[in-house]
């Protein structure tokens, strides 16, 4: 394709591509405000898929957006402009009717627009509570005589209109709350519950003893169980349901000297959603050792490679895809929502020691050579892309012990597992 011939084109195309790519988000927001129509969505996010649109194709689209909103061509006349002129500078890049409709549809990444001046910093902070992003808010009404504090466990059905948990010293009673927070219904499990995750129209319960039992929805009465024979795992842990309805599973050994053989690690297995049959096991030998946290995002599952300090990720088959490594030290739980990975961390003193660690341990010196980032291990929450890009870290001054997303707020558990107190988050 030959380049626009219109001058605004002309000028558009002479930019580098990543200015371009910017540009264009830019236009496409203002004129979304300006006309009512989201031309995000004909824009497709270029700055993300720079790779895959040719750069007249990028530029055609721009202009052509331009010409549909006068706001957009002001603003891209400022932008290619070499010295702005003052009336731009007043009408559009501080204009206070157009500068807060503009930051509203702004999300954590775009983040750097706040440092641009002291008046974009206001705005970025006058639209914040619009904005994604984890800060502290109240869960609502809970039933009488309930307290989030005695919670060991917890899960949330799809809708977020139904939650299961546990009770701290009587795991062998799974409690079921209705869609108005206030009625509480319970299922005598028998063995010790481990972890348990909904589907649509079953709750499922992973059992000491590698045990996984199914309950329907409806009636909470069991319809499938499951106990392992055959494989040499001791019990079944984080559990999380796929898209095509599977129960994946982390798989750990009775006998704990099994990780110390080398290129052996914990495994994920998944089960049929109706009989609990063993469909897959997969991912032995892929981890460094032990898996901590398992999120589905679309067809891919992430899992927690703790000593490896990165997220494996899988396909529906089990075929390990890639690794992901970011800021974050060895993950603990991985919460998906919305397209955002939530991972929180191993604490610093539960951390796999290095060999010169290991050397000054006696001696009582290791914490006081710890990093900060070793330090704060265990007191954050990553929020991620499914890239694994940070967009943010919430951070707390005590460690996070559980972690789960209930409706439109996730709920972190903070301080001694036995022991702590629940702080619930919006902004997922």
């Amino acid at each position: 394709m030959a380049a626009p011939a219109s001058a605004l084109a002309a000028r558009m195309h002479a930019l580098p591509r990543n200015e371009l790519a910017d540009l264009a988000e830019l236009i496409a927001r203002v004129c979304a405000v300006s006309t009512g129509a989201d031309t995000r969505d004909e824009l497709a996010f270029p700055s993300a898929h720079a790779e895959t649109r040719e750069h007249d194709d990028l530029v055609e689209l721009t202009a052509r957006m331009c010409h549909a909103s006068a706001d957009a061509l002001s603003l891209a006349n400022a932008a290619l402009s070499e010295h702005v002129p003052p009336w731009a500078v007043e009408d559009v890049l501080l204009s206070p009717d157009l500068l807060p409709r503009i930051f509203a549809t702004l999300e954590l990444e775009d983040g750097a627009a706040a440092a641009a001046c002291s008046a974009w910093l206001r705005c970025w902070i006058d639209t914040d509570e619009q904005r994604r992003g984890l800060r502290p808010a109240e869960l609502g009404p809970l039933p009488p005589g309930f307290d989030l504090e005695h919670v060991s466990g917890l899960a949330a059905h799809p809708s977020g209109e139904m939650m299961a948990f546990t009770l701290r010293g009587n795991n062998a009673v799974i409690f079921v709350l209705d869609p108005s927070l206030q009625e509480v219904r319970q299922i005598l499990s028998g063995p010790t519950c481990i972890s348990f995750c909904f589907s649509e129209n079953r709750l499922f319960a992973c059992m000491s003893g590698a045990r996984i039992i199914s309950y329907s929805t409806d009636s909470f009465d069991e319809v499938a169980r499951y106990t392992e024979e055959e494989l040499d795992y001791e019990e079944y842990y984080d559990s999380v349901v796929g898209p095509n309805g599977m129960v994946h599973a982390v798989a750990t050994y009775d006998d704990p000297d099994e990780l110390d053989q080398e290129g052996v690690s914990e495994a994920i297995v998944a089960f049929d959603p109706m009989t609990l049959e063993r469909r897959l096991h997969f991912g032995l030998g892929v981890f460094s050792k032990e898996i901590y946290g398992l999120a589905f995002i679309g067809d891919e599952l992430y899992a927690g490679d703790r000593r490896g300090r990165s997220i494996r990720v899988f396909s529906l088959a089990g075929v390990h895809l890639r690794e992901i490594k970011g800021d974050w030290r060895e993950p603990c739980r991985l919460l998906h929502h919305s397209s955002r990975l939530y991972l929180s961390e191993q604490r610093g003193d539960g951390e796999e020691e290095e060999e010169e660690e290991e050397e000054e341990e006696a001696s009582g010196e290791v914490e006081a050579t710890w990093s900060e980032d070793r330090k704060a291990a265990g007191k954050r929450i990553f929020v991620l892309t499914p890239e694994g890009e940070t967009l943010q870290v919430w951070k707390t001054d005590s460690d996070i012990s559980g972690m789960y997303i209930f409706g439109r707020v996730l709920i972190a558990k903070v301080g001694a597992y036995m022991a702590g107190e629940f702080i619930t988050l919006k902004g997922i």
